[in-house]
């Protein structure tokens, strides 16, 4: 999910505009393990080329602590993040909104608070639904407050509600029953998602500000939670490669032509497990600023920095002992 701010706006977004400040608002790049589900043990974890399989609850002596290890099964995620100030000249009407994705890898509901007072918010949204993205497979609505798909004869519902002190997302219906069916066919699990929208009086910092109070509780506690952060390139602009003739290594261009390097703080060559560099670079990333704190408040889920899950700047919780 490393998307960089997209935000759909659609019948709901329009509604935005009819916001203001009144009582009553308008009601208008890191490598991954894929991860065979139909697995024998609960979870797997890889360290660099080993592979361990476990059942919860044993002692892995033989890991070294000093290890960071890759997690691709029995995790919730939640990744809350304020849309980017539109400088589009072709339309440059901005807006502020949220984009709320909980992308649930256990059978466990999720239920997200984002703290945005009444004042604050319009009570109109886009939902969906998302079984897989590159396919289209998902249910979209644009009208609040809810949206449902069956899967497997299982029904699983997204529902947003609009209180006087927040906007409260919940999920329900992922059971194990759903997420068999997620595993066996698309080799993954269930992605909800809710985009909000704020009044004219809603300054996009103080939205961020009030964001990152967000909290999200799990009817059944996972056995990893990921407050997600994205990575972007310190470069926003397009990179083009080029391979140099006398080391035969790829080099990082800022034009078509490649005759303008991207000057060096922009890129990194990694070396490989000999020490040799390797052919390709890397570009150097940053964390996206605009995503948000999402703590969680199921109390057995504690912080590690023993995992590691996608992007380096993910917040990671477990409620394994041995991962603290």
């Amino acid at each position: 999910m490393n998307v960089k701010n997209l935000f759909l706006m659609g019948a709901a977004a329009l509604a935005f505009a009819a916001c203001s400040s009144d009582d009553d608002p308008a009601k208008e790049v890191n490598e991954t393990v894929e991860v065979n589900l139909a697995k024998q043990a609960d979870y797997v974890i890889y360290s660099g080329e080993t592979t361990l399989m476990s059942s919860f609850g044993l002692t892995r002596a033989n890991m070294p602590t000093d290890e960071t290890y890759t997690i691709d099964t029995d995790q919730a995620e939640v990744n809350l993040s304020v849309n980017a100030e539109r400088e589009n000249t072709a339309n440059p009407y901005d807006y502020v909104a949220t984009k709320l994705s909980i992308h649930l890898r256990y059978a466990t509901d999720a239920e997200v608070f984002i703290p945005v007072p009444k004042d604050l918010y319009c009570d109109a949204d886009d939902m969906a639904i998302v079984k897989n993205h590159a396919e289209g497979n998902y249910v979209y609505n644009t009208e609040p407050t809810t949206v449902s798909m069956t899967l497997d004869g299982n029904t699983v519902t997204l529902t947003v509600s609009y209180e006087d002190e927040g906007i409260r997302v919940k999920t329900e219906g992922m059971n194990a029953a759903v997420l068999a069916y997620t595993e066996a066919n698309y080799n993954d699990g269930l992605t909800f998602e809710v985009w909000n929208y704020y009044n004219e009086t809603a300054a996009r910092d103080n939205i961020k500000a009030l964001a990152d109070d967000s909290e999200v509780t799990f009817t059944s506690t996972p056995g990893f939670y990921i407050n997600g952060f994205n990575e972007l390139p310190k470069y926003d602009g397009k990179v083009y490669s080029k391979e140099n003739a006398e080391d035969g290594l790829l080099y990082p261009y800022k034009d078509e032509d490649c005759k303008e390097p991207l000057e060096t703080e922009y890129w990194t060559r990694p070396n490989d497990k000999n020490g040799d560099p390797t052919k390709d670079y890397a570009l150097v990333v940053e964390k996206n600023e605009n995503d948000c704190v999402v703590v969680p408040t199921n109390t057995d889920l504690v912080t590690t920095d023993k995992v590691k899950i996608r992007s380096q700047f993910n917040q990671i919780y477990t409620k394994y002992d041995d991962q603290k």
